[in-house]
């Protein structure tokens, strides 16, 4: 142990250095234990920030799929229309087999092409 210290003024203070070890000890692990709290919150964060954005990125990668169900079934049906118009046109006023012409086959311009009645033959 060291001898008693004297203060300014002449007051006595009691420090040994076994007393002043122990202080800078836990001065040491207080310090410690908040760098590892720092860590351990931007740890976290860094975690919450990931699974935002894999969260994110599975709603674009969701929403994406349905716009492409959505397309497919938009072209499905106009094919099937497309089919339908198709068989419709030549049960009732294809005659002669000819595809249908854009217009109605009333134009004289086109009449050459479609025979006038709006059907290419």
């Amino acid at each position: 142990m060291q001898p008693v210290k004297e203060k300014e003024g002449g007051v006595n203070e009691r420090d040994t250095e076994a007393q002043s070890t122990e202080r800078d000890k836990a001065t040491i692990s207080r310090a410690r234990k908040g760098r590892d709290a720092e860590r351990e919150e931007e740890e976290e964060e860094e975690e919450e920030e990931e699974e935002e954005e894999e969260e994110e990125e599975e709603e674009e990668e969701e929403e994406e799929e349905e716009e492409e169900e959505e397309e497919e079934e938009e072209e499905e049906e106009e094919e099937e229309e497309e089919e339908e118009e198709e068989e419709e046109g030549g049960e009732e006023g294809d005659k002669d087999g000819g595809e249908k012409v854009e217009g109605d086959g009333d134009d004289e311009e086109d009449d050459e092409e479609d025979g006038g009645g709006g059907y290419l033959i």
